[in-house]
């Protein structure tokens, strides 16, 4: 298992934020699981790739505030988002009820 704090490649502007209403307070998407299949992965590659993800969309990596009990915000903070990678190779089935990004795979 390899864990680490992946940092966005460049300053997004921390403490500016961007006010939420409405329907924007419904959205609950997340991906708490991705699954890559069958190929070996490069760690690195894809520390910098989220890395570059961050600085682009720093939303992401932003902090869900509740300001003054009334309105809700995210504030833009430049902090690393964490990311662990884990290979397990004993799998016996596809992991269909979790969430899962694979590439080719027919019986989704």
């Amino acid at each position: 298992m390899t864990c680490s704090l992946v940092h966005p490649s460049s300053p997004t502007g921390p403490n500016r934020r961007i006010e939420l209403a409405g329907i924007d307070l419904w959205v609950r998407a997340r991906t708490d699981k991705v699954f890559a299949y069958p190929s070996e992965l490069d760690i690195e590659r894809f520390k910098n790739a989220l890395s570059r993800t961050l600085s682009l969309w720093p939303v992401i990596a932003g902090r869900f505030l509740l300001l003054d009990g009334d309105h809700y915000v995210i504030e833009m903070s430049d902090n690393p988002i964490p990311m662990t990678y884990v290979e397990n190779t004993d799998l016996a089935t596809w992991p269909t009820h979790l969430n899962i990004v694979a590439e080719g795979h027919e019986n989704l």
